[in-house]
């Protein structure tokens, strides 16, 4: 008879703690003409649960945000966020990820929450937008023990946003609320060889995207429902244990549905699309590197239309060995950062054809210092530049935005009892070696964030 582990064991409570000072020159990502700069502070006292058993481990964690401004608040901005992450092993051959996450704030501040290696550029609406936002997601995944997985994923996801509008100032008659949700499922076929894996994913996803408006306004109300069946073929190969080589194609059908009580006149039209990209990533136990430059369709949620992004992003986490280079796996100073840019094309539903084009541009650097495990110290420069277009169905202005900031981080005690494995669909190596566990996950300047999987639109 074997000895059941103590439950305490399998149990883990940390207190968390994180933070920024910043100044930026552009504190709600407006005009040049408009803008003002600004000093603001963010404090986010939070608590993060983990728990081990035998067939399932779970980590939950709720953090609130308290964000004030110096000159542009009269009162601080209190937002919350919550999560929980959970995996089963429901058989010798099985297993079951799931994930709930819900939150708010301020939409300009919401990429402070997130390390530099982690962001990247996307279009956004222009002004201080008060984001509401909650996901969840379900990933089963079955090994037939001959080097092939099938797996089946559903989720889900939806935003409210709303832009503050001075009614009285602006001479409308309500502000713009913005509301989109997407639901939707996929499955897969991944065959493994030697040093190459062969993966074939087919979905669809139902798309709600609604925006409340003035009817006078240049951005009018408008109401779109859309049906977007999607196949991907991707193929990755090991160059080395190091470097490794993703590439994908195929193609999205962008069906558009449904009458519009704000346009009960329009006549909408499908389109075809194709998606395609590549990646050349490293990868270690202690750091990461990748180039990435791919076509997607994925729906906007804070614009509230479906979009075509052609994109090319470099990330970066890796160690500096300045302080101690013996101890690479554990460095106490790490540099991180991503740079990219990306063309936006907007999907007209009436037309079924791309009806204007963006380009964003992000740069986001850091530096992060950790005289021990749990507590981390950094600084961290953010350069945005948006381009606008005044001829879109739903105008954009154009912006660019300096921030630099002074971050913290605290978790203690700093060890988690165990941590959720990451979808296997996130893998950019063939062997998955880099979908590593809890307690070796690659250098953050930001211990109390965990990896962002929320971005449904590399997983299907």
């Amino acid at each position: 008879m074997t000895a059941t582990p103590a439950h305490a064991d399998r149990t883990s409570w940390h207190v968390t703690a994180s933070g920024d000072v910043a100044a930026t020159d552009n504190v709600f990502a407006t005009t040049r003409d408009a803008n003002e700069s600004d000093v603001f502070f963010t404090v986010r006292p939070g608590v993060l649960f983990g728990y081990d058993a035998p067939k399932m481990i779970h980590d939950i964690n709720l953090e609130s945000e308290v964000l004030t401004y110096v000159l542009h608040t009269e009162k601080p901005s209190v937002s919350m966020r919550t999560g929980i992450r959970s995996y089963f092993v429901t058989g010798k051959y099985s297993s079951i990820i799931t994930q709930i996450n819900a939150s708010n704030g301020v939409l300009t501040a919401l990429t402070a929450r997130n390390s530099p290696d982690q962001t990247g550029p996307v279009v956004t609406p222009l002004g201080r937008l008060d984001t509401q936002q909650a996901d969840a997601s379900e990933y089963f995944t079955y090994n037939t023990g001959r080097d092939v997985r099938l797996s089946q994923t559903l989720f889900g996801r939806a935003s409210r946003s709303d832009d503050n509008a001075d009614t009285a100032s602006m001479g409308a008659l309500m502000p713009t609320i913005v509301k989109s949700a997407e639901v939707g499922a996929a499955l897969g076929f991944e065959k493994d060889f030697r040093n190459d894996t062969v993966n074939l994913e087919a979905g669809a996803s139902v798309l709600r995207l609604e925006r409340d408006a003035d009817p006078s306004a240049l951005q009018g109300p408008r109401l779109d429902r859309q049906l977007n069946p999607r196949a991907r073929l991707q193929w990755r190969h090991d160059f080395s244990r190091r470097w490794s080589g993703v590439a994908d194609g195929g193609a999205v059908y962008v069906h558009p549905f449904g009458k519009d009580p704000d346009n009960p006149d329009a006549k909408l039209h499908d389109g075809i699309f194709p998606i395609a990209g590549v990646t050349l990533a490293f990868s270690e136990v202690w750091g990461r590197a990748a180039f990435q430059a791919r076509r997607d369709v994925t729906p906007n949620l804070f614009v509230a239309q479906n979009t075509v992004n052609d994109q090319g992003v470099l990330t970066l986490a890796m160690p500096l060995p300045w302080l101690d280079e013996s101890n690479l796996r554990q460095p106490k100073l790490v540099g991180l950062g991503s740079i990219g840019i990306v063309r936006t094309q907007l999907i007209d539903p009436e037309t079924g054809d791309l009806a204007s084009s963006f380009v964003a541009g992000r740069l986001d650097v850091g530096v992060g210092y950790s005289p021990r495990p749990g507590f981390t110290y950094g600084i961290r420069y953010e350069f945005i530049y948006q381009t606008g277009d005044d001829q879109a169905v739903m105008a954009i202005p154009g912006f660019w935005r300096n921030t630099l900031s002074f971050t913290f981080a605290i978790r203690y005690p700093d060890r988690v009892v165990a941590q959720v494995p990451k979808r296997r669909t996130g893998s950019v190596r063939a062997d998955g070696k880099d979908l590593v566990p809890i307690g070796v996950d690659p250098v953050t300047t930001d211990f109390v964030q965990e990896q962002d999987e929320s971005d449904e639109s590399t997983d299907r």
